[in-house]
Order: C-alpha cells, then sequence, then structure tokens
C-alpha cells in the first residue's frame, strides 16, 4: 500500500462530495446520482467493475468530463483537484 493510494481515496472523496453537494451539509436537489458520472461508481460490484471503473476515472479526469459536473459551490476546487490527481 503507498500513499499514491491514499491519496487516490481522498481525490475520489472529494469528487463525490463536490457532484452531490451544493453547499456543505446541503445535497444537491436538482439531480440524483443516477444522472451524474457518479452512477457507475456506485453500482461497481465485481473485480471486473472495478478494473473497468478505474479506467472510467482515469478517462473522466483527463477529459475533465467529472469536473464539469461539479456544484457551483465547489467550482473553485476545480484546480486543486487537478493538481491532486496529477501527482498520483
Amino acid at each position: 500500500h503507498m500513499f499514491s493510494h491514499d491519496l487516490e481515496s481522498l481525490i475520489y472523496v472529494l469528487i463525490w462530495i463536490c457532484i452531490l453537494y451544493q453547499a456543505p451539509n446541503e445535497i444537491r436537489s436538482d439531480r440524483t446520482i443516477e444522472q451524474t458520472c457518479l452512477k457507475q461508481w456506485a453500482l461497481a460490484k465485481t473485480s471486473t467493475d472495478i478494473r473497468n471503473l478505474w479506467d472510467q476515472k482515469v478517462g473522466q479526469l483527463s477529459t475533465r468530463s467529472v469536473l464539469s459536473e461539479f456544484t457551483p459551490y465547489f467550482e473553485p476546487l476545480k484546480p486543486a483537484v487537478t493538481r491532486l490527481y496529477k501527482l498520483i
């Protein structure tokens, strides 16, 4: 287990929050998880699903499609998430 694994987990938790919350302690009301890119993340069950998901997460961050789903409150975190992701 390397520090980069912990950093990666932190990044994905942060992304989850930035997409599903519109402000601290305020869950997004205009979209459900099924209407976001997080749907597949929540549905992963098998090791194959997880491998495919990892490939998908890498691709999504590199194309910034995940970042485009951040709610306005969390928009200022986009550069930080991008920089953190480049560390792993």
